[in-house]
């Protein structure tokens, strides 16, 4: 199944903060998520999250991971994603 991880509105990594977060949250902050977060936020039906990271395929290199966690840094001018 394909799912989106960035996006405010669609984004797994939106959802799982939201539940977290609420409306009273005041920029900037930080945030920690793993996979079982982001899974319990939206993919009932799975265990794992797996990244390719290289879907254009280029020189023939595919790129497979297990994603297990995700840390950010909220700000209204600059949100970065590691």
């Amino acid at each position: 199944m394909d799912v989106r991880l960035f996006g405010c509105n669609n984004g797994l990594i939106a959802r799982a903060l939201s539940t977290r977060l609420g409306p009273q949250a005041v920029e900037p902050y930080t945030s920690h998520l793993t996979a079982g977060d982001l899974i319990s936020g939206g993919l009932a039906e799975a265990t794992d999250i797996i990244i390719d990271a290289n879907p254009e395929r280029h020189g023939g290199y595919v790129g497979v991971y297990r994603l297990q966690e995700v840390y950010g840094y909220s700000d209204s001018s600059w949100t970065p994603m590691l």
